[in-house]
């Protein structure tokens, strides 16, 4: 028996505003793949992923979740994390929490006033992260002890924004990269024929096909054909370590 195991954020799930239902997600065309390449397989899928999802949050769940990783089983570990923790922000977290539970009458016109002048705030130095670097490190440090000797063990990087969202929050690009090369360190680290980093960052980070994978309008979520990059370079990596090998 085999278990997929997806920990995410929304990059991770059904989007139906855009179009794309629970069978289009790269998870379910994943599993769909294995399941037609090795039809003896008895294989299973949990998606662990939630909305708004961040690195410590991930890690909160798989020690929640981690007596669902059979002992009886192959287990498969994929990680996509990381938007949520880098993308920055105007308010850091106290402050954002006090505008938060203001009357109606004060909050929005302080909410409107950060939406519009977002990019002016950010410019003059006030950028602030759901996660620092610094933690971000120590928290994916900690989960990959804990996950390393999975059978199998897949980590995305942050796939880019667009030009509209890095003109909206000045930055974006600069986390994103920041971050990407923090996951890359932590990857390194832990040096293992079962942990493959896949960089969805430089295969869609071309100004040609960026509007292909990624949603034109917020800069973050991926399109179907997204998803169909994610499977295809999950695939990519099982040709080059095939899934039965690790029976």
């Amino acid at each position: 028996m085999m278990i997929v195991h997806i920990f995410g954020d929304s990059l991770s799930l059904p989007r139906l505003s855009d179009g794309i239902p629970f069978h289009l997600t790269y998870p379910e065309l994943f599993k769909g793949e294995l399941s037609m390449k090795y039809p003896n397989l008895n294989l299973h899928l949990f998606n662990w992923s939630h909305g708004g999802a961040n690195i410590t949050s991930t890690l909160d769940e798989f020690l929640l979740r981690n007596d669902y990783f059979s002992q009886d089983a192959k287990n498969i570990f994929i990680l996509q994390i990381g938007i949520v923790d880098c993308a920055p922000r105007p308010l850091p977290k106290l402050l954002r929490g006090f505008v938060g539970v203001l009357p109606d009458v004060l909050q929005k016109p302080i909410v409107r006033f950060i939406h519009n002048n977002r990019a002016r705030i950010q410019k003059a130095g006030f950028v602030y992260h759901k996660t620092p670097p610094a933690l971000f490190e120590t928290v994916l440090n900690e989960l990959m002890e804990r996950i390393k000797k999975l059978d199998r063990i897949y980590v995305f990087n942050i796939a880019p924004t667009n030009k509209k969202t890095e003109k909206h929050s000045p930055g974006f690009t600069r986390s994103v990269m920041q971050y990407n090369e923090i996951i890359k360190s932590v990857i390194q680290r832990h040096s293992s024929p079962n942990i493959f980093l896949i960089d969805v960052f430089n295969n869609i980070n071309n100004p040609s096909r960026i509007s292909q994978y990624i949603n034109k309008e917020d800069g973050h979520h991926i399109t179907v054909e997204g998803h169909e990059l994610y499977t295809k370079l999950l695939l990519e990596n099982e040709k080059l370590f095939p899934i039965d090998s690790i029976f």
